[in-house]
């Protein structure tokens, strides 16, 4: 009983992430529409849901990857994200999707 109970829950949880990223290819696009002032500003995007997952658009490779600290680089400068039990979800030429404890997002 007790692994229905958690595989349903994780279930649920793939297909509300699912829905939530595949939402933000459009979210970025409609921002990206509205706001004129990003034109000018192309160098990368993220999105920090709940401190829970980060996705980012625009980076320049992987620096650093532990269960503490991912850093990548990106145009003009370098992101440094701290936290616990941090996972590398997805890694694609221009993207990254980072899942775990988020406690602090910086860039340099």
């Amino acid at each position: 009983m007790l692994f229905y109970f958690i595989y349903y829950k994780i279930l649920l949880f793939l297909i509300v992430y699912t829905y939530i990223i595949f939402e933000m290819f459009n979210f970025f696009d409609e921002v990206k529409n509205n706001v004129k002032e990003l034109n000018k500003l192309e160098n990368f995007n993220i999105i920090n849901l709940s401190n829970k997952v980060i996705y980012a658009e625009g980076h320049k490779g992987l620096v650093t990857l532990s269960k503490e600290l991912v850093s990548f680089k990106v145009k003009g400068g370098r992101i440094v994200i701290e936290g616990n039990n941090l996972f590398l979800i997805e890694l694609t030429e221009n993207t990254i999707k980072i899942s775990g404890n988020i406690k602090k997002v910086e860039s340099f």
